[in-house]
């Protein structure tokens, strides 16, 4: 029995687990998409994390731009409202979003305070459609909303 307990011991440790493995990463992504007709600008309340000092940028038709991430390192789904911490220090009254034409007339304009009323809002998650996938492994998760855009939208002079 003796020699059993030191025997274990030595078995145990050597099925120890790999403590240098990479943690866990699950990715919220939130993404706009140009679906009308006409280049637009995305501006205002977006500002923070675009690379051009304008605060704004610019989208063809059919293009596509990430707007912001999250990363959570815990075992957690990515959840929509985090795409809130982006303005997180900023007034509720303060935050929107704005769609632009080339030459910088206002096309489209959501307010976050407006993100109940009736009709479509891009504060809402409804107005978002939501894929999930794994992420680069087969343990992670990867969760991508996407908010078109299309000409509807910049036509409804009820969005200004």
């Amino acid at each position: 029995m003796k020699k059993l307990i030191p025997l274990l011991g030595i078995l145990c440790m050597g099925f120890q687990c790999d403590s240098h493995q990479d943690p866990i990463v699950n990715r919220g992504e939130w993404w706009v998409k140009n679906a009308s007709a006409q280049s637009i600008w995305i501006a205002r309340g977006m500002e923070r994390g675009f690379e051009n000092d304008l605060g704004s940028v610019e989208l063809a038709p059919g293009a596509s731009r990430q707007i912001f991430s999250r990363e959570l390192h815990i075992l957690k789904v990515p959840d929509f409202n985090s795409l809130y911490e982006r303005w997180s220090d900023m007034p509720e009254e303060d935050i929107s979003f704005e769609v632009l034409s080339d030459d910088g007339a206002l096309l489209a304009k959501w307010s976050y305070s407006d993100r109940s009323l009736l009709g479509r809002q891009f504060f809402d998650e409804s107005a978002w459609s939501r894929t999930q996938s794994s992420g680069d492994r087969v343990d992670e998760i990867r969760v991508v909303w996407l908010f078109e855009i299309s000409d509807d939208d910049i036509t409804q002079q009820n969005n200004i």
